[in-house]
Order: structure tokens, then C-alpha cells, then sequence
């Protein structure tokens, strides 16, 4: 019975590890140009960016909303409003070293929504933190920059031979979190960032919702 136990156990440890892709290595000559890509995925200045969210919960719950989410990767500081298509403030608040949430309307108003968001907005605009521990590709000719931000998160940073990069966030070997960005044809040449048009975040698990964004105005604001 042990014996039928610890191997129960083993195969459910691999099971659980190989959501997290293997990487296949690069060429030494493709690095430069790996690590540019990856760069180019995150703004350094400052930027505003105004977009219309369609929010899907759990595959069934809808709902239609304007965000404008100004942001500081330097030092990390975040504004974000959602509101109605109509204009009501259903959420304001800001996060830097800690969340202040200035205004929420239910169910808007609990500090766990708005870490929860603040999160998901870290992860599409600011780097990851640590360094990067891996760099290979995908066997559908996709570039990874692989972080390890602590001992039970993961963060792949993919660049996609058609333009349009992803951001998969690993904890303890399943899939939380992930991105797709489809980008406009010109990078903003003050920052070297290329924003996307639109972008699509996957929360994945229990509490799964999507979150489809589509830019309506981005601009670089002063720090």
C-alpha cells in the first residue's frame, strides 16, 4: 500500500511539473536578439493607457468597462480607474508599495479585488523581478526568457514568430496566469516599447476569468 502511495505521489509530482514547458536551446548568435524582444515587452517611462474591457467570469458572467491604468515602472507605482460605459467610477486606487483603494462600488470594493488586479497589472506592464535564468525556444520557433522570480514562481517571457509575444505565469509548477498581446506595427520610439492593440489575460484555476483589453489611447506621461 506505501509502495502503491509513493508512486501515486511521484507520478503526480511530474504530472504537475510538465505544465511547465522544456526549452530548447538557443544559438548564441540569436541571444542578442532574444534579449532585445524580451526587453521591448515592457515600458520603462511612464505611460497612460486607456482601454474598453470585456471581463468573462468563469466562462459565463459578462461585463463591458472603460480602464485607465497609469503607470511608473520606476518605482512601481500604479493608478487604476474603472469605470462604466456610461462614465461611473466603479473602482480607483493606487498601489506602490501598498494598495489605498480610493473609491469602489460593490463588488469593486475589497482589497483582495484590487491586489488581485493590481497583480494582473503588474504582470502586463512591469518586467518580472529577479533575473533571468533561461533563455530557449519553443519548437514552433518561439523565443522564451525564462524567470524565476522565487522558489515556487515561474515567468515565461515568449516571443512569437508572428508578432505577437505572451506572458505565462507558473506557481508551483501549474499555469496561474497568461497574456497575449497583439501588437501595433511601430514600436514608440521614446520608449522602445511596443504596445499592444490588444491584450487578452487568462486568470486559470478555480476563480478562471479572461480579460480581453483594446487600446484606445496610450501616451507617455512624465514620471
Amino acid at each position: 500500500m506505501k509502495g502503491s502511495m509513493l508512486l501515486l505521489c511521484t507520478l503526480l509530482f511530474f504530472i504537475s511539473c510538465s505544465t511547465i514547458p522544456k526549452l530548447e536551446p538557443l544559438n548564441s548568435e540569436a541571444i542578442p536578439g532574444v534579449i532585445n524582444e524580451c526587453r521591448t515587452m515592457f515600458p520603462t517611462n511612464g505611460w497612460q493607457f486607456v482601454h474598453s474591457i470585456e471581463a468573462t467570469i468563469q466562462g459565463r458572467q459578462k461585463a463591458f468597462l472603460i480602464g485607465i491604468t497609469d503607470i511608473l515602472p520606476d518605482p512601481g507605482r500604479i493608478h487604476c480607474v474603472m469605470m462604466t460605459i456610461e462614465g461611473l467610477v466603479l473602482f480607483d486606487a493606487v498601489s506602490d508599495e501598498e494598495t489605498v483603494i480610493k473609491r469602489g462600488i460593490r463588488p469593486f470594493d475589497s482589497m483582495a479585488f484590487a491586489k488581485g488586479l493590481m497583480n494582473d497589472i503588474r504582470l502586463i506592464f512591469f518586467r518580472p523581478d529577479g533575473e533571468c535564468t533561461k533563455m530557449g525556444m519553443f519548437r514552433k520557433g518561439s523565443y522564451v526568457c525564462r524567470y524565476g522570480n522565487d522558489g515556487n514562481t515561474i515567468v515565461d517571457l515568449i516571443a512569437n514568430p508572428d508578432r505577437t509575444w505572451e506572458i505565462r505565469q507558473y506557481k508551483n509548477g501549474d499555469l496561474s496566469r497568461s497574456v497575449k498581446a497583439y501588437l501595433n506595427k511601430e514600436a514608440h520610439n521614446g520608449d522602445g516599447y511596443a504596445v499592444p492593440r490588444r491584450l487578452e489575460l487568462t486568470a486559470h484555476g478555480v476563480h478562471a476569468y479572461v480579460l480581453v483589453l483594446s487600446l484606445i489611447r496610450a501616451e507617455q506621461v512624465a514620471r
